[in-house]
């Protein structure tokens, strides 16, 4: 369940995500474009994460998604595991996501304070404090438009190559984390295509998770990965965005642990 909720958290949160006010106060647009444009072998994180802000639609339209509501496939390569998902995001930081995966549905929200989670077989609960970390830090949607305030420790470390492309490289450790993500944003077009998350198991050993985004589209002035493929171990999951709508009315209340009723057995 842990990898499904990453896979879909990260692309609506950006997002969807899948993730991320100003670099600095009074830094004007003005100056980001100058920021942007300067020609320096390496750029700053300020200048690779505002470019990421404007490939996918700006700070303006950003700001302006309210609500997001996403529906789409999962597959599990390797296996004839194929389920559905539904996703929906409120600003600043609720989350639901709802999974169906074979005879199984599961569910993993986010009620602005505390994360829980429903499988087939437990009752709804919230999530132990080291899950709460994680869950808060991917329920926030606007936590790229406030990067230093969220990340005050990212550095660049480089360029790499993922796939075919080149990647600029930043290492990010949350405020209040101890544990660093890597983001790569592509040197071409500036967007983010791939997130590698730590972890720790139950025995605290590290695990890292690899999302890889792409198939970016504009829905209502902003563009979102349509696919994103997670890998953790030897899984693979690959989900797809059918449907992507934006600002539709959305009632507090769903993001809310769901109170659980037993079921009536004769």
């Amino acid at each position: 369940m842990y990898l499904s909720r990453k896979m879909f958290g990260c692309s609506f949160l950006l997002v969807v995500a899948v993730m991320l006010s100003s670099p600095g106060p009074g830094l004007s647009q003005k100056r980001i474009s100058r920021l942007i444009n300067a020609r320096s072998p390496i750029p700053t994180v300020t200048q690779i994460v505002e470019r990421f802000i404007q490939a996918v639609g700006g700070r303006v339209a950003w700001s302006n998604i309210k609500t997001q509501h996403g529906v789409g496939t999962m597959r599990v390569l390797g296996s004839r595991g194929e389920g559905t998902f539904e996703v929906f995001v409120k600003t600043p930081n609720k989350s639901l996501a709802v999974f169906a995966l074979g005879q199984g549905l599961f569910k993993k929200g986010f009620d602005g304070e505390k994360s829980w989670t429903q499988t087939p077989t437990e009752s709804p609960k919230y999530d132990g404090p080291d899950v709460q970390a994680i869950s808060r830090r991917d329920s926030d949607s606007l936590a790229y438009l406030h990067f230093h305030e969220r990340f005050p420790k990212a550095r660049v470390t480089g360029v790499e190559k993922i796939e075919e492309s080149n990647a600029y490289t930043i290492d990010a450790i949350p405020v209040d984390e101890k544990l660093p993500i890597k983001l790569y944003f592509n040197v071409e077009s500036g967007l983010l295509v791939r997130r590698d998350t730590i972890i720790l198991d139950a025995a605290g050993k590290p695990k890292v998770t690899t999302q890889y985004y792409d198939d970016y589209r504009e829905v209502g002035g902003f563009k979102f990965a349509y696919r994103i493929r997670t890998n953790q171990g030897n899984a693979i999951v690959v989900g797809t965005i059918t449907e992507m709508k934006i600002n539709q009315p959305m009632e507090d209340a769903i993001f809310n642990l769901p109170t659980y009723i037993p079921a009536i057995t004769n």
